[in-house]
């Protein structure tokens, strides 16, 4: 049976641990012998993990990327040098992440095992550490985004590339980024789009949102709370639409990366009564069933996960135009997708919440899209 190792960072909320969550249950009636190396073994998707799923972690991995903190869990495992080493790439970091990346690919012990296959998930320092420390007669790598907005570890990347023999990315456009990027590995970069699990998403979605109020017209935003996600694009067109007069409650479920900051923001705006941080939610699909409108406003993107799985539940969807977008929506057809503005993003929403035949168009069109059966990865194994 072949040997097959993942590694990944952790099953926090993340489109990279979702997606793998969903691979992970399609190769699940395989002939494989699967392992997961996890760097901090937690998360809200570790349930969703399958039970036979050979799990690998080791403290000192987890102590390794934990910021200050993991020096005195380094200290107390008794590895002063590997505190020592964690702390000079602490500062590293700042000045050059390819590097840190390298420096901490390094520090992190072996697995002593061999494998047919191991898959970094993640990129960058797994990427690193795969190469570096594992055993496996071939390496595969993904990277789950546009390189064109997320080149900080270049420096490495076009050391590391050449040592791997497949580079996996998740749409048309960054397939071809990646190539602009890296024309000597050409031959060894392929699409492979994130696989959704639509049984499992229609199914998680027919349960409770307690919170969303279903006679209120509602928006949902699903992902990091950040700027990288278009918070303050939201924040800013929350406001134009309450000052149209316009009755919506919009919600987020993912976690804030300014939790404190974002509910004073919001307070000052006086939308207290309209924007809801809902906090991270291991199933977000109650919650986009029970939405009138998706909203995604990120600044860029590789393949949202949280598209795609508004699309199995056939929900309107409001979009930035980042680089990937039309990868996926077709805008005008099943999705509004428009300039990352206040002006443009209060638009398009108020356009389709006032308008429930484009609504139901857009729903009508999202219907003719059919679930996937699989993304093909078993077939490159």
């Amino acid at each position: 049976m072949t040997k097959v190792l993942f590694i990944v960072s952790s099953m926090q909320v993340g489109g990279v641990s979702k997606s793998l969550c969903s691979l992970l249950r399609l190769l699940h009636s395989e002939p494989l012998d699967i392992s997961l190396m996890i760097t901090s073994p937690r998360g809200l998707f570790m349930p969703l993990l399958p039970a036979d799923i050979r799990l690998i972690t080791n403290p000192v991995w987890d102590a390794l990327v934990s910021g200050p903190r993991g020096t005195l869990t380094l200290l107390r495992l008794g590895h002063p040098m590997l505190a020592l080493g964690h702390l000079l790439r602490m500062a590293l970091g700042l000045a050059s992440k390819s590097l840190a990346g390298r420096l901490l690919a390094r520090l992190m012990p072996p697995i002593d095992e061999e494998f047919d296959l191991a898959v970094d998930y993640n990129g960058q320092h797994q990427l690193y550490y795969m190469v570096n420390k594992v055993k496996a007669l071939r390496k595969f790598t993904f990277f789950h985004n546009d390189y064109s907005r997320w080149d900080h570890y270049y420096a490495a990347d076009r050391r590391y590339f050449p040592l791997v023999d497949r580079i996996f990315t998740v749409s048309p456009r960054c397939v071809e980024v990646m190539k602009q990027y890296f024309p000597d590995q050409a031959a060894k970069i392929a699409l492979m789009e994130n696989f959704t699990d639509a049984s499992l998403v229609r199914s998680l979605a027919a349960e409770p949102a307690p919170e969303i109020d279903p006679s209120i017209p509602s928006l949902l935003s699903v992902g990091h709370v950040c700027s990288r996600k278009g918070f303050p694009l939201a924040l800013a067109a929350a406001a134009r639409l309450k000052q149209a007069g316009i009755d919506f409650r919009w919600y987020f479920v993912g976690l804030p990366s300014h939790p404190c900051r974002y509910s004073r923001l919001i307070a000052k705006a006086g939308l207290s009564n309209h924007i809801f941080l809902l906090g991270p939610r291991a199933n977000p699909y109650a919650y986009m069933r029970q939405a009138t409108i998706i909203v995604h406003l990120a600044k860029h993107e590789g393949r949202p996960l949280a598209l795609d799985e508004a699309i199995v539940l056939r929900k309107p969807i409001v979009a930035t135009n980042f680089s990937t977008v039309t990868d996926r929506l077709r805008p005008g057809v099943d999705a509004s997708v428009c300039q990352p503005s206040p002006q443009a993003i209060a638009q398009a929403i108020a356009e389709l919440l006032q308008n429930p035949n484009l609504r139901q168009s857009y729903i009508n069109a999202l219907g003719t899209i059919p679930d996937a059966q699989s993304n093909g990865f078993y077939a490159c194994i």
